[in-house]
């Protein structure tokens, strides 16, 4: 679908989120966020189209420590066990947090993706 970004954002697109099966389904799902790439295309003074698309794919359920953003054991479900309590600050942590995400069965089933595209073209444009 293509959507221009002040479509996105009027009043009756609000309700129609609020009532879609995905924010029933999937809570990640914010408006805020929509309204973070309004104001994006807004500050580049981009007004074409933009395009939405959503993935929601199966996982094998795994936990992995990673420290490309801070320290964190990656592969729990935040809705159970949010990130902030998945974060590393001593090697003992590690343990710890790998026990509370099994013992509350919190490993992830699936990870869902949201991309928002503006036209390469439109700002190639804009940076000349």
């Amino acid at each position: 679908m293509t959507f221009h970004p002040n479509q996105l954002l009027n009043k009756s697109s609000s309700a129609l989120v609020a009532k879609s099966e995905d924010v029933l389904t999937n809570p990640s799902l914010y408006f805020e966020n929509i309204c973070r790439v309004k104001r994006l295309v807004d500050t580049v003074g981009y007004t074409g189209p933009v395009a939405v698309s959503g993935d929601c794919t199966k996982v094998r359920q795994r936990l992995t420590y990673s420290t490309d953003f801070g320290s964190h054991i990656l592969g729990s479900d935040i809705s159970i066990v949010p990130l902030d309590q998945c974060e590393v600050e001593e090697i003992e942590d590690i343990d710890k947090i790998i026990a509370k995400i099994k013992q509350n069965k919190a490993m992830a089933t699936q990870v869902q993706a949201i991309l928002v595209k503006v036209s390469d073209l439109s700002l190639s444009s804009l940076q000349h």
